[in-house]
């Protein structure tokens, strides 16, 4: 595993033998610092081409994400990271009612665009369904 950004509100880690780009959430963020953390995974895949098929989002901490970065997610993130190669996203949630408004909404994109997507409640579940797919 090899960090590759550490805030105060998000780590970004990539995890090579099984290309895994994962961002645990630190804490509630801005729409500022949301936004931050997707740019830079997204640049850091579209620039190190395969080297993250799988993305993972641990959210238990992120906060609430409000409509115009939710919007933002959906049309710009998601279709950039479909075309660096992103093939699998597992989320890890507390089950929280606005964390699953949030994720249904991402779920018609994602199954649009080809990405699988499945929502763990524990990080090591998300880690080994990744996993399953070598």
């Amino acid at each position: 595993m090899k960090v590759i950004l550490d805030k105060d509100f998000a780590k970004i880690s990539l995890y090579e033998d099984f290309k895994i780009l994962e961002v645990i959430w630190k804490r509630k963020v801005t729409a500022e610092e949301y936004k931050y953390t997707f740019e830079f995974a997204v640049i850091f895949s579209e620039e190190n081409a395969g080297s993250a098929e799988n993305f993972i989002s641990d959210i238990r901490l992120q906060g609430i994400v409000g409509p115009a970065e939710r919007k933002w997610f959906q049309e710009i993130m998601i279709p950039r990271a479909t075309k660096s190669g992103v093939k699998h996203a597992a989320v890890v949630f507390s089950g929280g009612v606005f964390a699953k408004y949030y994720l249904n909404n991402i779920t018609g994109t994602t199954k649009k665009l080809g990405i699988d997507m499945k929502f763990f409640n524990d990080l090591n579940q998300a880690h080994e369904w990744i996993k399953s797919f070598y």
